[in-house]
């Protein structure tokens, strides 16, 4: 079986499609995680500190930098995409024997803020789940830059400057070496 390319932001997916909501159940069944991200971005990190103004599940405004001063590890993911949906279980395990590691899964998808309560509801994640509500990110004029391909890491440092950023489904341990180096 091929694998399945990774969500491009912009795709749109008919969620009323038995299909559709399927393709993340099959696509967990029959491939692995592997272990390593499908790409890594090496450009240099930019100097200033990223500020991205968010929301959770329930509209609370969730700000970047009341973080500072911790590595903050985000995850920006479509809640329809079956690479996002792995990243996602990977990050729930990671999470889990990782207590303290400050993480944020970002969705970027049309009407996040409809999804995501029961989202956050079906997957209990011990991580904050939020969306952003001026789709910065999706216009590429946030601090992360244009997100070209979802699942999509980054790092940030305690200064919230960007320490790294990866592609694509990462196991737990990638995840656990991503945040040790």
């Amino acid at each position: 079986m091929g694998k399945i390319p990774p969500y491009t932001v912009g795709d749109r997916c008919d969620i009323s499609s038995s299909v559709c909501l399927m393709l993340p159940l099959l696509w967990g069944f029959s491939m692995g995680c592997g272990g390593r991200s499908l790409h890594t971005d090496s450009r240099r990190p930019p100097s200033k500190a990223v500020s991205l103004h968010l929301r959770d599940s329930r509209g609370t405004p969730v700000f970047l930098e009341k973080m500072r001063g911790r590595s903050v590890l985000l995850l920006v993911f479509a809640t329809y995409d079956p690479n996002s949906q792995l990243a996602l279980n990977a990050l729930t395990q990671f999470a889990d024997t990782h207590p303290k590691q400050l993480i944020v899964a970002i969705a970027v998808q049309p009407m996040p803020e409809r999804i995501l309560p029961a989202f956050e509801h079906a997957l209990n994640p011990t991580f904050l789940l939020a969306y952003d509500p001026s789709e910065s990110i999706l216009a590429g004029t946030s601090g992360l830059g244009e997100v070209k391909v979802v699942p999509y890491y980054v790092l940030l440092d305690a200064e919230g400057r960007i320490a790294d950023r990866r592609y694509g489904a990462m196991s737990p341990e990638a995840l656990d070496h991503l945040v040790s180096e």
